[in-house]
Formats: C-alpha cells, structure tokens, sequence
C-alpha cells in the first residue's frame, strides 16, 4: 500500500492506494478525512469533500488503473497545493507586511508555497535565483522558529532576515545597516540593579564580506524604486522585545551605555542568528533599513518611512544576494605567478 498525501492548509487529506485489481464500492463519491480511509474505488472521478466542520478547498482524485493496481491523482486548480518542494537558492524572512512588500516587489513568476505545518510562502526568481519569501511576525521567537522551519523545509544555501529598525547613532532616516554583530540586549541578571550578560551573534562572515563590497559600489541603487543615495553600513545592532520609541526611555539609555557600538535596534535579529547557528551548512545575514531615530518614531512610520526604509533594504539585500550567488573568482592560491623567461 501506498500514501499519497494533499498538504495544504489543515487538515492533511490522504488517499490509499491499494494493489488490490478488484473493487466493490458502489458509491461514486467517499468523504475524505483527517484519518485516512480504506477506499478501493472503480475507475474514474471521485469529488473531494471536507466534513462540515472544516473549511478545507475542494478538489479531485482520479484513480485510474495501471499494472495491475489503482493509482490515484490529485487534480486542483488551487494553487496553494504543491506536491513537491522546488530548489530554493535563498529564503528572506520579514516580520512586517510592508518589509515583505518591498522584497516581493523584486520577484517574478511568484508561487506559492505551503508548509506542512501552515507556514506560508511565497517563491519566485530573481535573474538565475529563486528565492523564497516569508512574513513571520515581530520577535525573536518567530524568527528562530520560522527561519529553523524554512531551513529544514526548503533546504536553502543561504538565509536573509531583510526589515526595518531604528536608529541609535551615525544614521540617518532610509540608511541600509548590515549586521556584523547582534547583541541580544535582553540577557542578563536582575537583582538591585540590572546586570547585563551580553548573548550576541554573527551573520556569516563571507556574506558580510560581499555586502561589505557591495556597500562600497553605487550599481545596488539601480535597483530602488526612487533616486535616493541612502548611506551603507555594516556595524553591530541590538535585539531584544521592546520597541524603543524614546531617546528618555530606560531601554534606550541602557543600550547607549552598555553596548555602545550598536547602531541600531530591532526586535528579531537574535533569534535569527541562534536558528542559523544551528545550520552550519546555510550562510545568514540581516539587512536593516533605518525607518525612525527612536524619537517621533509614530510621526516617522505615519510619514512613509517604513516603506521606503524597508524598500532599500529589500534592494540592497537582493544585490548581496546575486552577487555572492554568481560563481567565484579565482581566489590566491588558484592564480599563478607569472613565469619569467630570461635568454642565456
């Protein structure tokens, strides 16, 4: 017996395929379930129904006979089901709506695609890429959880976390901050006073190197949807739950004093790292639009900047992304010293 499984959203919709040649239902339609039911039905078309208490799409198995045993078919037109799973070259992970927009934007011929366990992405090319995309939410939490799912799901080479934060010193509003370091500013031990015990992470060191570069060329800005020249840098940032919104708040003073180079903050940046830690094989990097400067962050998001913070991001990422994708130069100890040829 074999298993053929629909995975879309909840439930699973399973159909059993039997050796057997003969076959006695006379019903013409079977209700299917989330437990699998023995079926060993005649040739021909059986409609796909949900119980009542779901909301499950409809669709269509066909059992047709072949070599001596029923072999069945789905046939959808919903585009949510996929059967399998393509080649995914880069999978970009965002916690807003507007940050998935800006990446989206730079995509073509976009599928969907659906995890087993709901997750929901979307996956399109980008010159010889393809790359997929998905909304997880703001937090570390998510962004550990998700960004471990789409690494054993989609087997990517390389892991982007692509969004907006905002800025603590040397920045301006739509500038691009790489993250050499993240500092998960939350750790620590609270007792008269709070004690910091820094937890801090780093994207892959070759990734960092290619935006490094890409940083110092002005062909990325081909790329952005306006003529803006926002600034490059690739500098630590600082993570944790809170949205700093006050250069007075407690959690601003705290990072300026305790982790004096960061140069921005966000909210998913550490969970991130400690889920591509884990997955030595996959190349990680975070790249950060500055959307507010901490104060009058509500007034900034009202004006736009979100959108167009998050748009440069988006921009420089895919960049980074095709540039460190393209095949390698040679590198030192692959080019040969020139020989010279002296006459006697």
């Amino acid at each position: 017996m074999r298993r053929a499984t629909r995975r879309g959203a909840s439930p699973s919709v399973t159909a059993l395929i039997f050796p057997s040649e003969s076959s006695h239902l006379s019903a013409r339609r079977q209700r299917f379930s989330r437990g699998p039911r023995l079926l060993e039905p005649p040739e021909g078309t059986y409609a796909l129904r949900e119980p009542a208490s779901t909301t499950h799409s409809r669709g269509a198995f066909t059992f047709r006979r072949t070599t001596g045993r029923h072999v069945a078919m789905m046939l959808s037109t919903d585009r949510r089901t996929t059967m399998t799973t393509p080649k995914i070259d880069a999978l970009i992970l965002t916690a807003l709506p507007v940050e998935y927009a800006a990446v989206r934007h730079h995509l073509s011929h976009i599928q969907e695609l659906v995890h087993p366990e709901g997750t929901i992405y979307e996956y399109g090319a980008i010159e010889r890429l393809t790359i997929a995309i998905a909304e997880v939410g703001p937090g570390n939490a998510s962004a550990a959880l998700e960004a471990e799912r789409g690494i054993a799901h989609l087997r990517p080479r390389t892991v982007v976390f692509v969004g907006v934060a905002g800025g603590i010193k040397d920045v301006q509003l739509g500038d691009i901050v790489v993250a050499s370091r993240v500092h998960g500013y939350e750790s620590g031990k609270d007792a008269t006073s709070f004690h910091p015990r820094p937890s801090s992470g780093e994207p892959s060191y070759s990734l960092n190197q290619r935006a490094a570069a890409e940083a110092r060329k002005t062909d990325w800005r081909a790329r952005l949807p306006t003529h803006r020249t926002p600034k490059v840098l690739v500098r630590p940032i600082a993570a944790g739950e809170k949205v700093v919104a006050s250069t007075r708040s407690a959690t601003h003073k705290f990072l300026r004093t305790q982790y004096g180079d960061a140069v921005a903050v966000e909210m998913e940046g550490r969970g991130f790292l400690a889920a591509t830690r884990a997955n030595e094989s996959v190349n990680a990097l975070i790249v950060r639009g500055i959307s507010d400067l901490i104060n009058r962050k509500a007034g900034a998001d009202a004006s736009g900047s979100q959108q167009f913070a998050s748009e440069h991001a988006a921009a420089f990422a895919i960049q980074v992304l095709v540039e460190a994708h393209r095949p390698t130069a040679p590198t030192v100890s692959q080019i040969r010293a020139p020989v010279l040829l002296t006459s006697a």
